[in-house]
């Protein structure tokens, strides 16, 4: 019952503000890939190739 007056006080205070930004989505700015000695030569190759995701868009998909 206190929690809930603290709680209704509190938010006349702020007049309904929200005290956190809202944001559309969340992006990471790099990414690490591990991978296997066995494999990690291969995976480069997929990763440096023409269209992939690190090498960015392609004409086409300009």
């Amino acid at each position: 019952m206190i929690g809930a007056l603290l709680g209704l006080l509190l938010h006349g205070m702020q007049r309904g503000r929200r005290d956190f930004a809202s944001v559309r989505a969340m992006q990471p700015g790099r990414y690490e890939v591990e991978a296997d000695a066995e494999v990690a030569d291969q995976g480069a190759k997929l990763l440096d190739r023409p269209g992939s995701a690190a090498a960015g868009p392609t004409a086409a998909e300009k």
